[in-house]
């Protein structure tokens, strides 16, 4: 049993984001309707983004889950510390299925700063 009384702030902090990322985990992996409709509404949003921003979109919504599934990341996608994104190789090319790899929003950032030098 853990004494929350006796942890600091940034360790229950921890605690509660890994508790958090567990049930969004057993969500999306159990086929929780509510979990789909939200991922298929992120989908949207990465697929607009990349419109807005001139990248192509060459993904399916099934492919795109497809991806996330087998990285084993899904639960852990998001910006951020620790959160992982769907970055492109050499950050050119479309999004599309053998051009994609998921890596964490730091890494993308690096190789963003990276390409600009």
């Amino acid at each position: 049993m853990i004494k929350l009384s006796n942890m600091s702030d940034g360790a229950l902090l921890n605690l509660r984001m890994r508790i958090g990322d567990e049930v969004r985990k057993r969500k999306l992996f159990n086929g929780d309707p509510k979990a789909r409709r939200n991922l298929r509404w992120q989908f949207q949003i990465h697929r607009c983004g990349a419109k807005r921003s001139g990248t192509g979109f060459e993904l399916t919504f099934e492919q795109w889950l497809s991806i996330w599934k087998k990285s084993g990341k899904l639960h852990l996608r998001g910006r951020g510390r620790g959160r992982y994104v769907m970055g492109r190789n050499n950050d050119s090319g479309p999004y599309a299925v053998g051009n994609v790899k998921i890596i964490t929003h730091r890494q993308n950032i690096r190789e963003y700063h990276a390409r600009r030098r």
